[in-house]
């Protein structure tokens, strides 16, 4: 797998990907729930008039929500796909450019918050992803970050369908899947202090999924989100269902 392999994969499958934020199975939940975690972090704690750049944009939902959010951030959207930047730009997304993650076209020093979701996943010398990232960032600034959790039991699950059943033949991409250890390690080797490391696991999106069809319960469920997702974070079996690891470090 090279960067060809990921480019054309994205450009393949762009209006699909996109269709995840607005669908209603399973999946589309779980991907609006990670989408949910980054733009809580992002709005919070980017400084006014702070310089936001998305690594591996896709189709720009986040970067849409983010410009709605907190008009007064600067926001830059990068990806490797064609296909994904010109859905991006369909959905309003004003500055996007076509990138590589392990060479971003940025000065040093330049970014306040850094987001790369589901890109580190797709790249074997992910840990030139991290160091890559890391010198764009400003002293002070923030990398939010996902990873494909090893030590996930759904993650074990996914190895075993991929690799005994699924052949690949669907064009579906193998994921690099890391633990805690590697993450933080290579965290820490490229100048940035670990805040959190959290494995993103079902959470209160999911279980309003689950609940469909039941009005009073599902308004519950959308009363009490955050409180309901520190709850899965701290409940063993829920933490080891967790296919991501979601990672806020900081720049020293």
């Amino acid at each position: 797998m090279d960067i060809s392999d990921v480019r054309h994969h994205f450009d393949k499958y762009a209006f699909a990907w996109t269709g995840f934020y607005g669908g209603n199975s399973i999946s589309d939940y779980v991907v609006r729930s990670r989408q949910a975690h980054v733009l809580k972090e992002v709005v919070a704690c980017t400084p006014y008039r702070g310089v936001v750049v998305e690594v591996g944009c896709g189709g720009g939902q986040l970067l849409v929500e983010l410009a709605h959010r907190r008009p007064d951030l600067s926001l830059l959207g990068l990806d490797v796909s064609i296909g994904m930047l010109t859905q991006a730009k369909a959905a309003g997304v004003e500055s996007a450019s076509l990138a590589d993650a392990r060479h971003p076209p940025l000065g040093p020093h330049t970014v306040d918050t850094l987001v790369a979701v589901a890109v580190a996943e797709y790249l074997p010398d992910w840990r030139l992803v991290v160091e890559s990232l890391s010198e764009v960032i400003r002293p002070g600034g923030l990398l939010v970050m996902t990873f494909a959790h090893r030590r996930s039991l759904l993650s074990w699950v996914d190895r075993e369908y991929r690799n005994r059943w699924q052949k690949q033949k669907d064009g579906s991409m193998h994921r690099v899947q890391v633990d805690v250890a590697q993450v933080r390690a290579a965290l820490t080797s490229s100048g940035l202090t670990v805040q959190r490391i959290t494995p993103l696991s079902f959470d209160a999106y999911c279980l309003r999924y689950l609940l469909d069809g039941n009005p009073r319960l599902t308004k519950w469920v959308s009363g009490t989100s955050w409180q309901l997702d520190r709850l899965f974070v701290r409940v063993p079996f829920a933490r080891i269902l967790g296919r991501a690891l979601y990672v806020v470090a900081q720049k020293g």
